[in-house]
């Protein structure tokens, strides 16, 4: 089961930041699985970051079916952080999937970014 940690943020009052955590509660198998549908507002993902209670898997990220600018996450119990440079605007209305190969135990995936 899927639950966000954090619902998606608006602006902060100076920089436009966003950020929200999503976490997939049991093992997770190989396949795709929705973090966000039609984003309410275009933005710019400039960081992710993983991590899993136990067990391993790879995590790519997805805009609407074209994979993030830079690598895929190595899931494991070892917090991994990632900038993202390339191939990172999500547009209003599109969505943001996350496919998993199995094994991970209790995934969680955080994007960080900017408001367009």
């Amino acid at each position: 089961m899927a639950t966000p940690n954090e619902a998606l943020c608006g602006p902060s009052s100076a920089a436009g930041n966003v950020g929200f955590t999503w976490t997939f509660i049991g093992t997770a198998t190989a396949r795709d699985y929705p973090i966000l549908l039609k984003a309410p507002y275009a933005f710019r993902i400039t960081e992710t970051v993983s991590k899993c209670a136990s067990g391993t898997s790879t995590a790519t990220l997805k805009i609407d079916g074209t994979s993030l600018g830079g690598s895929a996450h190595s899931v494991s119990s070892t917090e991994e952080v990632i900038a993202r440079s390339s191939s990172n605007t999500v547009g209003r209305d599109t969505d943001l999937i996350v496919t998993f190969t199995a094994g991970a135990v209790d995934p969680q995936i955080t994007i960080r970014g900017q408001r367009l």
